[in-house]
């Protein structure tokens, strides 16, 4: 193609690539022309404009009759989706738009902001919306990004330190790492307390690892050679603390999940000095326009 060659449909790239996607498609310009409510001498002038701009014959013509070509077959199959997509855009905004407009709110969390975070946020929310309905699934970190990614749900609440650059975090509080035990087992009254003590003892896991949050927790056990009690299956922090009441065991927790009014038996030793605070938060996804319940959901993350 020459440098100075102008063609009509060169500033409208989508059109030529819409008129030879229903062409391939169909198998004739007129069914093409019907189905965009297009005259057939315009999306012959589209295809012939992008096959002058590509410089490649798209169809072998044999008289009214067109077959798409191997080059055509390459590049159909490579915008096939982006047409799709592109056409289906109406009826997939309109939806959105349907559903911003209920008062609906679907979102996940980790077990720990489940039993512990969820309560008030929600409560928040239906001071705000008293109509709202909300669905909320329990799920580990890997899992509640991938429903967010694929909007499943419209947010996460979970504990990060870092995230793919396509979500959002908004911070609700940050907790520090703290060990639990029996109020009156070593790891809490000793005045000259060493990490390396937890070897001395057995604690109480999860054997998934999907649902590992607290940093460090499983490198901790590993370098000072912890023996482990009992592994749970989808253990919760009330599981770990009941085994902890009934048991010489400790375990390594977030302290969002410690009530001294209500943990009477247990007590606490903060590790802040070894290992990092855990930042709990709402996860969205980035560039979204959100719906007014996600709005008070993020804002119920503000009023501690």
């Amino acid at each position: 193609m020459k440098e100075n060659e102008v063609f009509y449909y060169k500033s409208n790239r989508l059109q030529q690539l819409r008129g030879f996607y229903y062409t391939a498609m169909l198998g004739s310009v007129s069914d093409a022309a019907e189905k965009m409510g297009l005259q057939q001498c315009s999306v012959s002038m589209q295809i012939k404009s992008l096959e002058r701009d590509l410089e490649v014959n798209l169809f072998e013509r044999a008289g009214p009759k067109m077959n798409i070509s191997e080059a055509g077959h390459q590049l159909y199959e490579l915008i096939s989706p982006h047409i799709e997509s592109i056409d289906s855009l109406p009826s997939a905004f309109q939806k959105k738009l349907k559903e911003k407009q209920e008062k609906k709110l679907t979102i996940a969390a980790n077990q720990a902001s489940f039993n512990y975070l969820l309560p008030r946020l929600i409560s928040h929310c239906k001071e705000s919306i008293p109509e709202l309905s909300i669905r909320v699934k329990m799920e580990n970190p890997s899992d509640g990004l991938e429903l967010l990614k694929k909007d499943k749900i419209q947010a996460y609440i979970a504990p990060f330190s870092e995230l793919p650059p396509e979500f959002e975090f908004h911070e609700i509080c940050s907790a520090e790492v703290i060990i639990i035990a029996q109020k009156d087992h070593p790891l809490i009254t000793s005045e000259n307390f060493h990490i390396s003590d937890i070897g001395k003892y057995q604690t109480v896991r999860t054997p998934d690892v999907r649902f590992f949050t607290v940093p460090f927790f499983e490198e901790t056990l590993r370098q000072h050679k912890v023996k482990v009690y009992a592994e749970v299956e989808n253990i919760d922090w009330e599981i770990c603390k009941s085994f902890i009441c009934h048991t010489d065991t400790f375990t390594i927790v977030s302290d969002i999940c410690y009530d001294p009014k209500r943990d009477h038996n247990i007590g606490k030793r903060s590790l802040k000095e070894l290992i990092p605070n855990m930042r709990y938060g709402i996860v969205i996804k980035k560039g979204k326009i959100h719906s007014e319940p996600v709005k008070h959901l993020l804002e119920s993350a503000k009023n501690p």
